[in-house]
């Protein structure tokens, strides 16, 4: 078993750090070509939450609705053709609190069933297989699905102290997650390295205590990428390459700005607030902004990491609570910058397909729509 720790500078790779505006961009059309999703009608096409999507291999369209306990299919012109799942305990039905997360290394999808601690394999043409449950251990943190790797085992996260958090008010709480690697069978094999949490302040507030995260603090981000991880820092322009036994086996550097947390807090607090009003804890945010917070030096470069059938990386950069623009840094397989996009302004990306993003989108009555857009090379 090897247990690693990963650390991350903001230094240049092998060749030097590139900067991107010295490189070709990539494009995300502006306009969908294809949308599912109505605010009436019939109930296939009526989302309650969802939490992912992606294309099959025949080109049909799998979406997961977390509430709804279901996994809705439909063909590439939006057409419903069925769903699978239901709220239970039984096979290929999800229990209260699952989400339905979609994994996938080409042989099988993978549905997380979080709160029964299972997966429901599924087959390349969307056919249920069989329903499989974790083995528990009792020195090992609750698993939950991140990944599959290419020889069909599971990459499973699990928080110390099986995520439970308690400390007294102005108590800082800084912790660690782990990666590990379960066989397809849901039995776990070792651990492949340890990550660092952003840290949390124990905060009371009319007589409630609550562990609330250090604003402008970044935490590592990470994909599954076959026998790969992709692991970016979060606050450095960097990212390792890991095997699944934890050593690294790559990594690259680039050039990017970073920002002093100082100097954009003041506007953050402000912009925070405004995205709050008329929410339950908005007094709350704004008593426990007012307090003198360790504020880490510099604010997070990216807050996600996604990866596209091409062997693409998709790094979001970090935005202000009011800013609806998102942008990305976009590296081969290898770490390398290829340039930067930019993706529709509110639109939640859930997944890259092979010359496609598949986005999902609310509108202002809470309607939710699965948007696909093309993607391209900029021309020179």
């Amino acid at each position: 078993m090897l247990l690693a720790v990963a650390a991350f500078g903001c230094g240049g790779g092998e060749g030097g750090a590139r900067s991107v505006s010295d490189v070709a961009g990539i494009v995300v059309e502006s306009t969908p070509f294809l949308t599912i999703g109505v605010e009436e009608g019939d109930d296939a096409y009526q989302f309650e939450r969802i939490v992912d999507a992606l294309i099959s291999e025949d080109g049909r369209i799998l979406v997961a609705d977390g509430d709804a306990a279901e996994l809705r299919i439909f063909d590439s012109t939006g057409k419903h053709l069925g769903s699978l799942g239901r709220r239970g305990a039984g096979p290929m039905e999800f229990n209260e609190g699952s989400s339905g997360y979609l994994y996938t290394n080409g042989r099988a999808i993978l549905a997380a069933d979080e709160g029964a601690m299972r997966v429901h394999v599924l087959s390349p043409d969307l056919s249920f297989r069989e329903t499989r449950r974790f083995t528990l251990y009792p020195d090992t943190p609750r698993p939950y699905l991140q990944g599959v790797a290419t020889n069909g085992d599971w990459i499973v996260q699990a928080f110390a102290n099986g995520g439970a958090i308690r400390g007294a008010p102005g108590q800082l709480f800084v912790t660690n997650y782990q990666l590990l690697r379960y066989d397809s069978t849901g039995a776990m094999l070792d651990t492949i390295i340890q990550l660092p949490m952003r840290p949390r302040l124990f905060h009371e507030y009319e007589g409630r205590v609550r562990a609330i995260s250090i604003p402008l603090s970044a935490e590592p981000q990470f994909a599954v990428d076959g026998d790969r991880l992709i692991i970016v820092g979060g606050n450095a322009p960097a990212l390792q390459i890991h095997a699944l036994d934890g050593s690294v086996i790559g990594s690259e550097a680039w050039d990017r700005p970073r920002v002093r947390s100082a100097d954009v807090w003041e506007e953050y607090k402000r912009q925070f607030a405004v995205s709050m009003s008329g929410q339950s804890d908005s007094a709350r945010y704004a008593n426990f902004h007012a307090q003198p917070l360790p504020l880490s030096e510099y604010a997070p470069l990216y807050t996600g990491v996604k990866l596209d059938p091409a062997g693409r990386i998709w790094l979001e950069r970090f935005r202000m609570p009011l800013d609806s623009t998102r942008q990305w840094d976009v590296l081969d397989r290898d770490g390398k910058l290829l340039g930067a996009a930019e993706t529709p302004r509110g639109v939640t990306v859930l997944r890259f397909g092979r010359d496609v993003l598949i986005g999902r989108s609310r509108d202002s009555l809470g309607v939710q729509r699965i948007l696909l857009y093309r993607v391209r090379t900029a021309t020179p």
